[in-house]
């Protein structure tokens, strides 16, 4: 069962839609936030494939196995590098809340709630 407080959408669609919208805003903000552009270039990439292997998936003349397991594949890839990118350019230096929420992320609690 998938971590209910995980930020990663739980759908390939959302996943792909989240990644969308993180490039979009990266684009513009890639040298205030210090991401090289290889590092875009490799999120773009990681979106291409699950695209791609998602279509390929769902097409009824080319959906096999071997397919659906390359989307198995594609997908895990691509949440494991939007993970890392999350990890390497969102946390450090610490974006701002109206960023995170422009990401699809939700900011951090600021007031915690005491443990009982």
């Amino acid at each position: 069962m998938a971590n209910r407080s995980d930020w990663l959408p739980g759908t390939r669609e959302g996943q792909l839609a989240m990644v969308k919208d993180w490039i979009s805003v990266v684009e513009g903000k890639a040298a205030a936030w210090l991401v090289p552009a290889a590092a875009l270039t490799g999120l773009g990439g990681f979106k291409e494939e699950a695209e791609t292997a998602l279509d390929t998936a769902r097409n009824e003349t080319t959906r096999t196995p071997v397919a659906t397991a390359r989307c198995r594949e594609a997908f895990e890839a691509l949440a494991a590098g939007m993970r890392d990118f999350k990890r390497r350019y969102f946390l450090e230096p610490p974006l701002s809340d109206a960023d995170l929420v422009s990401l699809g992320l939700k900011p951090p609690d600021r007031n915690p709630t005491p443990g009982a």
